[in-house]
């Protein structure tokens, strides 16, 4: 006795088929759609309804969508659904739905096509990684760009203004020797004063300058457990040892898993400006930090001139320093704090300041442990 070819056609087909009632409940299925929901079929029909294998989600948009063009128009065309398998498991797949007779009827049934589209949403779900990576990619790029503008603005203005002086002075000497040889240079003691001024200030933004991008390039080095007090009053010795500052460091400690070097050299940062451009007699400054379930918060809190509303984004961008000298009157050059967001963000941190003029400024500075 042959097998018939049609109910062979049927049961093994590449997508699976089912036939409802007009309750909704199962009384046709193919082998394809029972493995794929991981049930036998004496498990479904006559015995599962069609809300009894769709997840929730599909249930409510089978209310609204599904079920009312059906009434409308009696078929449907490639709706998005999802499928519940037997051990919990979500199968997405795409139905095609046709009814058989007039919906007045009570006898009429529903016969169904569906498509399994799991590798498909796979793939689409990876497009989509992909997108967001290309998105923060573009982003980094533009990102760049602006500062490379904003670096050459800097190379043409800033950097040959002292450079311009110091080919000034040279020619004015030159000059003073040419004309009279036996001058001598220590009877040009100013010129030889802007000469020192300038190439000072033009090696001091050149080696700010390679700093920063020497952090841009700054590779992620292993993480390493260190005692946070320990780390935090070492760097504060440094800065304090001749004690002229008022620097409070937490009495507790935590020991930490954390990329070390970064975080001393964001901490050491943060300190030097808090003590440069503080206008108080006497610079107080406080530390505090906080453990929170995967990453530490570190603030560095000083009694300063405080910062604008403004302005508390644009100090962190590069070569911006918003007109303002330190305490000993030289300008800052805008790289300090642009190098501790670059380093931060590499280390998947973020910074940011709350400060009201008048009332000194609290900077944060969040790292994964």
């Amino acid at each position: 006795m042959t097998s018939d070819p049609v109910s062979e056609l049927y049961d093994n087909a590449p997508c699976g088929y089912f036939s409802t009632e007009k309750n909704g409940l199962i009384t046709k299925i193919n082998a394809t759609l029972c493995e794929w929901l991981l049930y036998e079929k004496s498990e479904i029909i006559g015995k599962l309804y069609l809300y009894d294998i769709l997840s929730i989600g599909s249930k409510i948009y089978s209310e609204t969508h599904f079920f009312p063009l059906l009434q409308i128009q009696g078929f449907v065309k490639e709706i998005n659904l999802e499928m519940k398998k037997k051990n919990g498991e979500l199968l997405p797949i795409l139905i095609n739905s046709k009814i058989e007779g007039r919906v007045t009827d009570e006898n009429f049934y529903l016969n169904s096509a569906v498509v399994d589209i799991s590798q498909r949403k796979k793939y689409e779900k990876e497009l989509l990684i992909a997108k967001k990576n290309a998105d923060a990619l573009v982003l980094r790029l533009s990102k760049s760009n602006a500062e490379l503008e904003k670096f050459n603005y800097v190379i043409s203005h800033d950097l040959k203004s002292p450079l311009a002086t110091i080919i000034m002075v040279i020619n004015e000497l030159k000059e003073i020797a040419e004309t009279d040889p036996n001058e001598t240079l220590s009877n040009n003691k100013n010129f030889i004063e802007y000469l020192e001024t300038s190439a000072k200030k033009l090696n001091k933004m050149i080696e700010n300058v390679l700093i920063f991008y020497k952090n841009q390039t700054l590779s992620i080095s292993e993480k390493t457990s260190i005692d946070i007090r320990s780390t935090i009053s070492s760097i504060v010795h440094l800065l304090n040892f001749e004690n002229k500052y008022k620097i409070t460091v937490p009495e507790f400690t935590y020991q930490i898993t954390v990329d070390s070097t970064a975080l001393e050299q964001v901490i050491l940062n943060l300190l030097t400006n808090a003590i440069k451009y503080n206008d108080k007699p006497i610079i107080e400054i406080t530390i505090d930090y906080k453990i929170q379930a995967n990453s530490i918060t570190i603030s560095i809190k000083d009694n300063g001139p405080g910062i604008k509303k403004q302005d508390q984004e644009k100090i962190f961008m590069l070569f911006t320093n918003l007109g303002k000298s330190d305490n000993k009157g030289q300008m800052g050059t805008g790289i300090g704090l642009a190098t501790v967001k670059a380093l931060v963000e590499k280390f998947e941190g973020t910074v940011w300041v709350e400060s009201e003029p008048g009332y000194g400024s609290e900077f944060f500075i969040q790292l994964p442990i």
